[in-house]
């Protein structure tokens, strides 16, 4: 399955195996910028709209209602914690990071912050590898490197021009815990290794030392047979990808 969400203000789910729609969402009253599969509970999507909102929703369920929550203003990006999923992150237009966790909404946000005060906040991305560790890119030219974990709330630990004009995306890379990528209106790629950067290492060493000894010491997974695997392994679980909505 494939999610996709667009400026029509809709949310729809394909089939891939018939490249068809299976599924149509309208709980956004704007156009709607981005859409994530949850990481653990694989039928559940977490969507952005320029309705200054996020709505959390599940498509095994698709007559029930989206839990949906408010935000300052339009929504630029918005993600899945993949150290903690039930937590939801969100970057708006007027450069705000807002988190909830969605066991509680109504408890309010766990924390909100200005990341880039005079533009919009375009992407955030969390390491899949170490924890805590998100960046964040602007129009204003910048990413920024944010420790969630630190004491008394997120904090930039490190920040840098990437040479590559107004930036609308950022993504940590899968397998090099410190590796980043960003892309912006020049038409280029832009890489930063965190790792060359002794402030943001030192804060971050130590998590990423103790992911690599968790690995070391775990015991190899028990082999099992391709047929089972693909038997057992829900539709849903694949990843989706979307295109954001232009604001035009």
């Amino acid at each position: 399955l494939l999610a996709s969400a667009s400026a029509d203000k809709t949310v729809k789910v394909w089939d891939l195996s018939t490249g068809k729609c299976a599924l149509t969402f309208t709980h956004h009253t704007d156009k709607v910028q981005a859409v994530q599969w949850n990481p653990v509970e694989t039928s559940v999507l977490l969507s952005g709209s320029f309705d200054k909102s996020i709505a959390v929703f599940d498509a095994n369920a698709p007559g029930t209602a989206a839990v949906k929550l408010s935000l300052p203003a339009d929504v630029e990006s918005c993600i899945w914690n993949p150290h903690a999923p039930q937590q939801v992150l969100a970057s708006t237009e007027d450069g705000t990071v807002t988190c909830y966790d969605v066991r509680n909404v109504s408890a309010g946000p766990l924390f909100s912050f200005a990341a880039h005060p005079r533009k919009p906040c375009s992407s955030i991305s969390i390491s899949p590898v170490v924890r805590g560790l998100m960046a964040t890119c602007s129009p204003d030219k910048t990413v920024k490197i944010w420790d969630l974990e630190a004491e008394g709330g997120p904090a930039c630990v490190g920040e840098r021009q990437m040479q590559a004009g107004s930036l609308f995306d950022v993504k940590f890379d899968v397998n090099e815990p410190f590796m980043l990528a960003t892309g912006g209106d020049q038409g280029e790629l832009a890489v930063w290794d965190l790792s060359s950067e002794a402030n943001i290492a030192k804060v971050f060493k130590a998590r990423a030392e103790g992911v690599a000894e968790a690995e070391a010491v775990a015991p190899p997974a028990a082999p099992v047979e391709a047929e089972t695997a693909a038997a057992s392994a829900p539709k849903s679980a694949k990843k989706s990808k979307s295109k954001k909505a232009g604001k035009n």
